[in-house]
């Protein structure tokens, strides 16, 4: 497949980064792309994260420290796919471990009573999906791949737990309210802009569900790759800004 490079400012408060990426030259799924796009949210995390140093804040997540791995975690249709071809990849005993807490995740949240509101989660209004993630975090469902407290698949984790660091004592994440965690802040809005990306069109609604109910994810709406990689990309840096916080963020 032909190949070039797409060069791009990314300006994220006082800093500006120049980005030079390898793409293909050729339509593609959104879930190809996600690499990419990680990159720019790993440089757009690691910048409020220097910003949060500089004003004297210390980031307090490390290996080991799982509690936030028990909230519901919002994927987009691409991570989904992309999640879900991981699991089928592994050697059949892990396969099987994970499927395994997948599925006693979902007889958790029935027993809870939230299973109709976590399946719909997309659907429901902003107060409503806080509630279901409270109710959600009481039940202490563990991420299916949370293993000895720390990621299993740290390289590959969604963009949503990528954007998730603070600088609260890290035992107030077991127990969190608005006064005792405190998040860094984003000068960008990554994950909204992927789940508003459709299939690389870019400006849709949003499409998410929460990662413990990949097995009832019933696959992507196409296997085709219709819209162009640097499009994809394009709309995705566009897509930035589009809600709060708002971006600072523009291709150049």
């Amino acid at each position: 497949m032909e190949t070039g490079n797409a060069s791009f400012t990314l300006r994220l408060g006082k800093h500006q980064y120049k980005c030079e990426m390898k793409l293909a030259n050729a339509p593609v799924r959104v879930a190809e792309m996600l690499p990419v796009l990680n990159h720019i949210v790993d440089l757009v995390v690691g910048n409020a994260a220097e910003a949060a140093v500089e004003e004297g804040r210390q980031i307090t997540c490390k290996a080991g420290c799982g509690a936030c791995c028990r909230q519901p975690v919002p994927v987009s249709p691409h991570e989904m796919e992309m999640l879900a071809a991981l699991v089928d990849g592994m050697e059949q005993e892990r396969r099987d471990r994970i499927k395994g807490r997948l599925g006693d995740a979902v007889e958790r949240m029935r027993e809870g009573g939230i299973l109709d509101d976590v399946r719909t989660i997309g659907s429901l209004s902003e107060e409503q999906r806080q509630q279901a993630g409270l109710k959600y975090f009481a039940l202490g469902i563990a991420c299916p791949f949370l293993e000895e407290e720390s990621c299993t698949i740290y390289e590959h984790r969604p963009m949503r737990c990528r954007e998730y660091l603070v600088t609260t004592p890290a035992g107030h994440c077991a127990s969190p309210t608005a006064e005792t965690v405190k998040l860094v802040e984003l000068k960008a809005a990554p994950s909204p802009a992927l789940y508003r990306i459709g299939e690389g069109e870019g400006g849709g609604e949003p499409e998410f569900a929460v990662m413990t109910m990949m097995q009832e994810w019933a696959g992507p709406k196409t296997t085709a790759a219709t819209v162009m990689a640097p499009t994809i990309l394009q709309n995705f840096l566009r897509g930035l800004g589009g809600v709060e916080p708002k971006s600072e963020a523009r291709p150049e």
